[in-house]
């Protein structure tokens, strides 16, 4: 008994069954774990080692370079990329995806133990084996005081009592503490009372070291019990550390208080933040891989209100945790809004019906196909383990309007033969039977396009794996469901009197089509115009409008974020003032700087006087639109290391653009300070740059020739019209002030000190010199000496600090060295073990990251290498999202470049031998069909066509190989072997095939036409042909071929059984198919529209993949109807003048093709 016999006869098992699916698929909504964007394996190994003191020179030299010669051998490594920094190193190793990464980290570990030879004060080196990925930062909070307490004193609190119960929400696997001062024990010398006791800075540090230790004696046995024995000489107090004895000096103890002062302190700030004009403490929480991120979110807002209510309330001092960052609301936001694109989406594909069927059973019985198809999908979600999210949301909303064209073809078929008067049950069973095949091939091939994509290792290989499962899970569905779940409710519920009025006659649209068909089918002539025409005009279109590739769609996040790039050596004051004049803004004007912004709300009469800004719009940015910008919810300055960034949000989530122009005005008032300000890209690539952005890689063994070719690149990159490039290191051509005390060898040989004694007085009269660790009630304090008199001292006054020397005499530091002020590197970088400095270079607004690439190669490093100022040993190479873009269109399209070798025939040059073979194809057809006939013409064009492509192909095996590796055409290959299969004929699915070319320019032409309107939009995103995008042409392959499968398997079957002949077969097949085609496309077109007219938070992501996909649906629908009934009917004919030349017997009717089991 077939399956569609066995579902008619058993409709109550198959009740059961639809009730099952979709009870659990219900239930498996709230097991599912949420976020923005699917989880991406990025393998990289981060290794640091912290040094404490040390320049990025001897960073460099004595770690840096000791390990990069041990790493360089790890197997695998496919990048190396080291920063020496004040005070650490840092190496970043990346690994090609799918690698081992246990594996991995365990090469990395042995090499590292094989380094050897560190100085004494450098730290055990830490490796991580994930990346710095600010994607899993789901949220930021502040703590300050309403009643204007220092907050930046409470870090230790913080890191103490606050940090850990916020650790503890489920879901959060850290949060990290930025801002405010560490907790310092210091020990204040006074340089005269030392020297005059004839005592060192080292006997200081002797001392405090030998006594502040415990120490275990081991057990002593006493009757019964062992009792241990322990010497306590733990510091416990800072008494304890006053009553420290150093030495003794004429009979008699010396203390540490007789010579310093104990002060429990704190750290010298090296940085702060500031939010809204307050100094404020920033804590940002990151997500466990997996989680599901809006119940992490919501654990995380409980654990603060119980860290207001019972750690910070009961201090008294009007501290508050507030959370100023939340992740959720874009996701919810952008999963709400998918959510409702699936629902108008399922009503508009219900009118579509409606209008077709005319019947309240019909469209009921095939919109019960929605439902159950998308339930089901998210039971086969969480059966593999993924998560909910935008990318994947996307997909089941545009499988929503492909999941009724299974059920449309069976009981539209079935309502064909109840019009010829069958009974519900006949008409169920025969109806679904004959269409069987036709689903099943058009079904295959939706799903087969996707297993050449889901091979793609690459960052967007990984995105594409969600899409697929979407799609393919509910288009694989609603196959079951039009076979099992339709045919019973056809039988049962289907009343059809509309049909059974109708008669058994075509519908009056397909009838017309049909003629239209026929007129064409007359004529060989006609039949090429319409196939050779429409073909070559489709690929000609898309070429000539397909426009340059973008790697991922940015997004519309709610955060404006960016770096400042100011000299070196600014100092953490300057940078408050700089934070003083972006907030302030111009004292005379009391609209300018950004706090009246954060003041506004939304609508009042301060949001409207707010300056406005100019947005660049249209191709190039040429245009410029004056906009009034939104207020800001959110405002933070950032100072690190020597260098600061700032950002903000919107309190207009959906207008965030605007403010990038805002930051970068308040940026330009900072003298000698450039800025570089985007708005936060959905996706990060790791770092601190994120979004489109090209990165110039430039290195080689020469550190000048890579610093002048640097600063010659980013020169004329800024002519060429780019904003500033950001470099890393920051400042590479200018070093930061630093001044060196170089030892008198011969005088310091007399004195009797040497290099360590020197240094070690220089750390404590600057930073301080660390002597030892405070246990205070199991908390760890750095103990630190200080000189009196030296904060801020000038390099004078810290010269004429008095030292006692093991000499015995009392001397000033300046009489053993000499002291030099002279310019230092702040960082140094290395790519591959050399020297590099990286350009990161922000696209032109409307122009896409692939002509950026063009241009700063062609344009920029081409002249520059041909006029020499590019030294021709330094490299220069595209690298970040510029080199993740060339993976994926490599992966998708395939990479063509060195392989032809035999481009032109012998003796002649390519263009001559091409214009050769282009004549030999049009004159001999043209011959042939002046004397034979105009089907032997067709015949010898297609013979002679694939004879140069076999020649071209033979010549060239490295264009061949490389062919089959381009994901695009192994997804038309793997259609075209399905088909070939499905139809027993390797010549049918050929006409199928022609299906494609139309839709590739109707994609073309929606997505230009979407990409033209973002141009001019002041708050989206630009649209562009993205990695994402570039997908929905892929999806058509495996769609657009579904209507030439149905006219091209019914006219098969009209031949095979009831002995049409091909021309009026054809013609029956277009009358009869012409409304499922239609009702299945505009059903689907509809479906899909939503995705791209309704914008909100994550349509920037589905888009252009939506515009693409309905533009291609719809224009392949329309021409589809023309040109593959031509082509079938010339492969026909052709195929009927070859059996009759072959035998004198009458020509055998082809329409062979098997018909499909029921299964």
């Amino acid at each position: 008994m077939g399956i569609i016999r066995f579902a008619i006869d058993n409709p109550v098992k198959v009740a059961v069954g639809v009730i099952l699916v979709v009870l659990f698929g219900t239930l498996s909504i709230f097991r599912l774990s949420a976020q923005l964007t699917p989880d991406v394996d990025r393998p990289v190994i981060t290794v640091k080692t912290e040094w404490p003191g040390a320049s990025p020179q001897e960073i460099e030299s004595e770690i840096v370079d000791r390990q990069e010669d041990k790493l360089k051998n790890v197997s695998g490594l496919s990048k190396m990329i080291s920063h020496s920094r004040q005070n650490e190193a840092e190496i970043r190793l990346e690994f090609p995806v799918g690698i081992d990464k246990d594996r991995a980290f365990r090469d990395v570990s042995d090499k590292l133990r094989q380094v050897s030879g560190y100085p004494d004060e450098v730290e055990e080196p830490v490796i991580s084996a994930t990346d710095t990925d600010m994607a899993k930062t789901i949220a930021w909070m502040i703590l300050y005081s309403k009643k204007g307490q220092d907050v930046a004193k409470l870090k230790s609190f913080i890191e103490e009592n606050v940090k850990p119960i916020l650790e503890r929400a489920e879901g959060i696997s850290e949060v990290a503490v930025y801002g405010g001062r560490e907790r310092e024990i210091q020990i204040e010398i006074d340089p005269y009372r030392l020297a005059a006791r004839g005592l060192t800075f080292r006997d200081v540090e002797a001392a405090l070291q030998r006594q502040n230790k415990n120490i275990s004696a081991g057990t002593v046995e006493q009757g019964k019990r062992d009792y241990s024995y322990r010497t306590m000489g733990e510091y416990r107090n800072l008494e304890h550390i006053r009553d420290t004895v150093i030495d003794y000096r004429d009979g008699g103890p010396v203390f540490i208080r007789d010579v310093a002062e104990v002060i429990d302190g704190f750290k010298k700030p090296f940085g702060f933040v500031r939010s809204k004009g307050r100094d404020v403490i920033a804590m940002p929480a990151r997500r466990e891989t997996g989680a599901n991120v809006i119940e992490a979110m919501a654990n995380l807002k409980r654990q603060i209100a119980l860290v207001n209510r019972e750690i910070l309330a009961p201090r008294g001092l009007g501290l508050e945790l507030t959370q100023v960052y939340d992740e959720t609301t874009y996701i919810l936001s952008a999963i709400g809004l998918v959510v409702r694109n699936i629902f108008f989406g399922g009503i508009l594909a219900v009118i579509v019906l409606a209008l077709f069927l005319r019947s309240s059973s019909a469209v009921g019985i095939i919109a019960a196909a929605i439902p159950i198809s998308v339930v089901g999908t998210i039971l086969v979600i969480a059966l593999l383990g993924r998560s909910v999210n935008v990318v994947l949301l996307a997909g089941m909303a545009f499988a929503v309007g492909m999941v009724v064209d299974n059920a449309i073809v069976v009981l539209e078929n079935i309502y064909r033969h109840r019009a010829m008067g069958k009974s519900r049950r006949e008409a169920a069973l025969d109806g679904a039977r004959e269409v069987w095949g036709a689903i099943l091939a058009s079904t295959l091939t939706t799903l087969a396009v996707f297993l050449p994509v889901i091979t793609i290792q690459e960052e967007a290989g990984q995105l594409f794996k969600d899409i697929a499962i979407a799609i393919s899970s509910a288009v694989g569905l609603s196959l079951i469901v039009s076979v099992v779940v339709i045919p019973p409710l056809a039988a049962r519920f289907f009343h059809g009197g509309s049909a059974l009025a109708a008669g058994g006659g075509p519908w009056w649209l397909g009838e017309r089509v049909g003629r239209f068909v026929e007129a064409i089918n007359r004529r060989v002539s006609r039949r090429l115009m319409v196939v050779v025409g429409l073909s070559a005009v489709s690929i000609l279109l898309t070429v000539l409008l397909m426009p340059a590739a973008e790697y991922l769609p940015t997004g519309n996040k709610n955060l404006i974020f960016g770096l400042l790039f100011s000299p070196p050596g600014y100092s953490v004051e300057e940078f408050r003032e700089m934070a003083k004049i972006v907030e302030e803004g111009d004292p005379n004007d009391p609209y300018d700087g950004i706090r009246p912004a954060w003041e506004a709300e939304v609508g009042s009469e301060l949001a409207k006087k707010l300056p406005p800004v100019e947005i660049a719009v249209g191709k190039d940015g040429r245009i410029k639109r004056t906009v009034v910008p939104p207020p800001i919810e959110n405002f933070f300055f950032v100072s690190f290391d020597g260098g600061a960034f700032m950002g903000c949000t919107s309190k207009i989530p959906t207008n965030v653009r605007p403010l990038e122009k805002v930051m970068t005005r308040a940026g330009e008032r900072i003298p000698g300070v450039f800025t570089m300000f985007n708005q936060a890209s959905l996706f990060t690539s790791g770092g601190r740059r994120s979004g489109n952005t090209i990165d110039v890689d430039i290195r080689g063994d020469d550190l000048e020739k890579v610093y002048a070719s640097a600063s010659a690149i980013q020169r004329t990159l800024m002519q060429h019209g780019y904003s500033y490039p950001s470099a890393t290191p920051a400042n590479f051509d200018l070093g930061r002030p630093e001044v060196q005390m170089i030892p008198d060898r011969a005088k310091a040989a007399d004195l009797g000190l040497d290099v360590r004694d020197v240094g070690f007085i220089l750390r404590a009269c600057v930073d301080g010199a660390f002597v030892g660790e405070y246990n205070d009630h199991g908390d760890k304090v750095d103990i630190t000496l200080t000189v009196k008199g030296t904060k801020g001292a000038s390099m004078r006054e810290i010269g004429q600090v008095p030292i006692f020397t093991p000499s015995g005499h009392v001397v000033p530091i300046a009489s053993a060295v000499h002291f030099r002020s002279t310019t230092a590197a702040q960082e140094i970088m290395h790519i591959e073990e050399m020297p590099a400095v990286t350009l990161s270079v922000k696209p032109k607004t409307g122009v896409p990251l692939q002509a950026t690439m063009q241009e700063v190669e062609d344009e920029i490093i081409r002249p520059l290498r041909e006029q020499g100022v590019i030294a021709p040993d330094v490299i220069t190479s595209l690298s970040g999202t510029a080199d993740k873009l060339t993976q994926t269109v490599h992966a998708l399209v395939g990479d063509f470049r060195g392989t032809v070798d035999h481009a032109a025939l012998p003796g002649l040059t390519t263009t001559a031998s091409w214009l050769i073979l282009a004549a030999v194809l049009v004159l001999v057809p043209a011959a042939v069909g002046a004397t034979i006939g105009a089907r032997p013409a067709v015949w010898a064009a297609g013979l002679l066509a694939t004879g140069i492509a076999v020649a071209f192909l033979a010549a060239n095996p490295r264009f061949l190989f490389t062919l089959f590796q381009s994901r695009g055409i192994l997804a038309l290959l793997v259609t075209y072997l399905l088909m070939a299969a499905l139809f027993e004929s390797f010549l049918y699915p050929f006409v199928i095939m022609f299906s494609v070319p139309l839709a590739a320019v109707g994609g073309v032409v929606a997505l230009r036409i979407v990409h033209e309107v973002s141009l001019y939009d002041v708050t989206a995103p630009i649209q562009q042909l993205d990695v994402l995008t570039m997908l929905g042409f892929v999806i058509l392959i495996g769609i657009v071929v579904n209507n030439a499968i149905l006219i091209v398997h019914q006219a098969l079957n009209f031949m095979r059984y009831e002995g049409l002949p091909p021309a009026q077969a054809v013609v029956r097949s277009v009358q009869t198919r012409t409304r499922p085609i239609l009702m299945s496309a505009l059903t689907s077109v509809f479906g899909m529209a939503p995705l791209v007219i309704m914008p909100g938070a994550g349509s920037e992501l589905y888009r252009g993949l939506g515009s693409v996909v309905l533009g291609g649906l719809l224009v392949s629908t329309i021409f589809t109807l023309a040109v593959v009934p031509a082509t079938f009917t010339l492969v026909l004919d052709a195929q009927a003048y070859l059996a009759k030349r072959k035998s004198a017997s009458p020509a055998i009717v082809p329409g062979t093709a098997s018909r499909p089991s029921e299964g």
